[in-house]
Order: structure tokens, then C-alpha cells, then sequence
């Protein structure tokens, strides 16, 4: 009996190694593309995610890093595809997930100025399958408009998704603030990604405002996306 019991553990034991080893190593390649892009080495970042992917080719954190990583260095057609691979993977799942795939794309279509009207396709489908307004995909659609030249529609959109981020911002800055035995360095890297997200806001809609030749408006919002951290060269776009 004790014989037939050590047996049964060492093949659960080793069922769970089988199964559970290749999200370790991929979850292991991840964390060393993490470490470098810190140190701005984004060909190795993306060398990294690659085998990420190889050991793990379902998950989406994989592709939606390594997206990031192709943006960044201009090879924006490839970072799509990685938003292809996204919105494939996440047709299964909830409607709330495939929403985020979509608007992703539409996004990522956005920054490289390609496939625009798919691009507002896609994030079509992602508003009208929620009935709760969501300021990034407001923003989203209000920069494809403005992309596309149509001021009047980029403007509403954007005027509204600044509206609910600012108050966003506001809400996640007091939740900081008020966590339980807060931790210094993780409250300044929460502050900095709440600023970043407004930030992309206030310069989108700094943008439409500049096109519209209104240089008041438009000095005023780009200006507070600069102060918040709007960078395209650290991803903050």
C-alpha cells in the first residue's frame, strides 16, 4: 500500500513538472526580457520573448510586451501582427477580454499610422459590445479621427476620455496614498503609471486642439502631458 502511494505521488509530482514546467520557463524568459528593457536593451528584450513564446505561445502578457518592444524601435507592422495573435487568442474568452485585444490593435494600428480603417473597425466593436464608457477607448477612437483628419469627432471623443481620466488619475492618486503600510517605491512607480496614462490624454487632445489652430488650448495640454511623462521613446504614447 505504501509502495502504491510513493508511486502515485512521484507521478503526480511528475505530471505536475510535465505540465507546469513550460510556463516556468517561459514565465523565466519573460522576467529577463523585463530586466532588459531596464537597461534599454530592447533587441535582447525582444530576443527573450521570443523564447517566451516558444515555451508558452498562449499568453498574452508575452505579446503585448513584446509588441511594446517592436513600437518602440519603429517595426510597427510586426507589433500589429503581435495584436493579431492577441485578438486570436482572446476570441474564446469573455467579451470583456476581447474588447482589450481589440482596442489593443486598433492602438497599436494607431501608432504606426497603418490599417486605419480597420483600426476604427476594431475599436467600434470594442465600445458597442460595453455599455460602460471607457476613457481608453475613447481615446483610442478619438486619436484614430484625428489621424483620419476628422477634427469635429476626435475632439468630442477626446474631450470626453480626458474627462474620465482625469478623475481616474485623481481616484488612483488618493487610493496611493491611503494603501495600508505603503511601500515608497511602489508608490512613486503607481504614481508614474497613473501619470503616464493621463498624460497620453492631455497630448492626443493637445494635438487635435493644435490642428484645430488653436494654440492656447493646444500649448496648455500638451504641455501637461510633457509634465506628466509623455514619452514615445519609453512606451509612454
Amino acid at each position: 500500500m505504501r509502495k502504491l502511494l510513493l508511486v502515485s505521488l512521484f507521478v503526480t509530482c511528475t505530471s505536475y513538472m510535465v505540465l507546469n514546467a513550460p510556463l516556468e520557463i517561459a514565465n523565466w524568459f519573460h522576467a529577463a526580457a523585463l530586466e532588459a528593457n531596464l537597461t534599454g536593451n530592447l533587441d535582447a528584450s525582444i530576443d527573450y520573448l521570443n523564447r517566451a513564446i516558444e515555451w508558452s505561445p498562449n499568453n498574452i502578457q508575452h505579446y503585448n510586451v513584446r509588441a511594446e518592444m517592436f513600437q518602440r524601435l519603429g517595426r510597427h507592422e510586426e507589433a500589429i501582427r503581435d495584436h493579431d495573435r492577441i485578438v486570436e487568442i482572446s476570441r474564446p474568452s469573455n467579451q470583456v477580454q476581447l474588447s482589450l485585444a481589440l482596442n489593443g490593435r486598433a492602438y497599436a494600428r494607431a501608432i504606426g499610422q497603418l490599417e486605419l480603417n480597420d483600426a476604427l473597425e476594431d475599436i467600434e466593436l470594442a465600445i458597442a459590445s460595453d455599455s460602460q464608457v471607457y476613457a481608453a477607448f475613447l481615446d483610442t477612437r478619438g486619436y484614430i479621427y484625428y489621424l483620419l483628419g476628422d477634427m469635429d469627432a476626435a475632439e468630442q471623443d477626446l474631450k470626453q476620455a480626458t474627462e474620465i481620466a482625469v478623475k481616474e488619475h485623481s481616484i488612483a492618486l488618493e487610493q496611493i496614498h491611503y494603501i495600508e503600510f505603503p511601500d515608497a517605491i511602489w508608490q512613486k512607480n503607481q504614481r508614474k503609471k497613473s501619470d503616464h496614462y493621463l498624460a497620453v490624454f492631455y497630448h492626443h487632445l493637445g494635438l487635435v486642439y493644435d490642428k484645430q489652430q488653436r494654440p492656447s488650448l493646444a500649448e496648455r495640454y500638451l504641455t501637461l502631458g510633457d509634465a506628466l511623462g509623455y514619452d514615445p521613446t519609453k512606451g509612454v504614447w
